[in-house]
């Protein structure tokens, strides 16, 4: 398309294009793509709009989703009773599937209202719900308004998301210890993370799901590790963190330089010491330490460079006999400093 427009550039062509062309449309590719002198928009009501009108639904209280290229997990985040959707998509074939998806959740019973050819002559409206949306013969454009019902597990919008959401091999940064991480990462819009050392790459999901303009890296040498990071991402709807398979020391001078790098494991001084040379001023930089050696690490660099130091200790019950007592996790000393 965009190639096609390029070739004819100069000449006098007419794209016609669905809905609002700035809205999940193809407006800002020719925007990004072309001066502005070389296009004009004329704007008629969009998908969106047009389905809200019939449906009686407040925009400022809905969610939008332009799922005619995306995987049907960027809602997942989103899925809760009483959440309304209005969602379009690439042709009728894809109701069905998006009706499984919501039903393998646990959200089968979700009103679907399936808008066909939605403000044209031979508009068409039919309401089901997600688990029996086995309609044959949709016409496109397709655009299904979602009322949310069922009792799916729901992803908490608190920091620290509870270890279930996420596969990993164990090396995980727990959820409570997460919580306390990212509130220190302090996430910021369009601010750029470095996720060094990433595990499961929970620090960097929940950093990229505290906006939708936060981009995250994750550096990651253990390849079976790596690939559980894309399973997490695929499955929490993540598309903006950009994973390496790759030693730390070897690509941090590579990486397009951060406002925020988290160190959850390999620290030592001479890495410290790389980063510190390397990153702009005003960088935050927080590690999480486990061990003794670390922890004697950061009390060092601590003591040249200030910053902050916490101690977090964690404790849970456990049986013995009938009675319960008190089971001490490993301690965290968190280093945080600032460039």
């Amino acid at each position: 398309m965009i190639f096609d427009l390029k070739k004819n550039k100069g000449k006098k062509t007419v794209l016609l294009v669905s809905g609002n062309a700035f809205w999940f449309g193809l407006g800002t590719r020719i925007a990004i793509e072309f001066s502005r002198e070389e296009w004009q928009c004329f704007q008629a009501p969009s998908s969106f709009s047009l389905a809200c009108a019939e449906m009686g639904w407040n925009m400022e209280n809905i969610l939008f989703f332009g799922l005619h290229a995306k995987k049907y997990e960027v809602l997942r985040t989103y899925l809760a009773p009483k959440v309304k959707f209005i969602i379009l998509l690439k042709n009728g074939e894809s109701v069905k599937s998006l009706g499984n998806f919501f039903t393998k959740l646990g959200f089968g019973e979700s009103d679907f209202t399936i808008f066909e050819s939605l403000g044209h002559e031979e508009y068409k409206k039919t309401e089901t719900i997600a688990k029996e949306s086995n309609i044959k013969n949709i016409r496109h454009p397709v655009c299904v308004a979602i009322d949310t019902k069922g009792y799916g597990e729901v992803i908490p919008k608190s920091s620290g998301k509870p270890d279930y959401f996420f596969q990993n091999d164990g090396l995980i940064t727990k959820q409570y210890i997460r919580s306390i991480t990212i509130s220190a990462l302090s996430p910021k819009p369009y601010e750029h993370l470095w996720d060094l050392g990433a595990g499961a790459g929970s620090v960097s999901i929940e950093w990229l799901l505290s906006d939708k303009t936060t981009v995250a890296t994750a550096v990651e040498m253990d390849k079976k590790r790596v690939r559980l990071i894309k399973k997490n991402c695929t499955l929490m709807g993540i598309s903006r963190l950009n994973i390496l398979n790759n030693d730390i020391n070897k690509v941090i001078l590579k990486l397009k330089k951060p406002d925020v790098v988290f160190i959850g494991g390999g620290f030592n001084e001479k890495i410290f010491k790389k980063i510190w040379n390397f990153v702009p001023k005003n960088t935050r930089i927080i590690v999480n330490s486990v061990t003794i050696e670390t922890e004697s690490c950061i009390t060092k660099l601590s003591n040249i460079y200030g910053g902050q130091l916490l101690k977090i200790e964690l404790s849970n019950t456990k049986k013995i006999g009938k009675n319960n007592v008190w089971s001490n996790n490993y301690p965290i000393v968190q280093w945080k400093v600032i460039k």
